[in-house]
């Protein structure tokens, strides 16, 4: 598979992660950030921060 072939993939991962985190860090005024991580089908791990500005 080349580097774009699970594209939808990797935007749907990332779109619940950010999903994840900004439902926490709105929910509780004292969080400034969250990190979420996420698994690919093909086993390649990440996380995603996202903070308060």
């Amino acid at each position: 598979m080349n580097n774009f072939g699970n594209a939808l993939e990797i935007q749907m991962m990332l779109g619940n992660a950010a999903l994840e985190s900004l439902k926490t860090i709105l929910s509780d005024k004292e969080i400034e950030g969250k990190t979420t991580p996420f698994t690919l089908q093909d086993g390649s791990k990440f996380e995603m921060t996202i903070k308060r500005l």
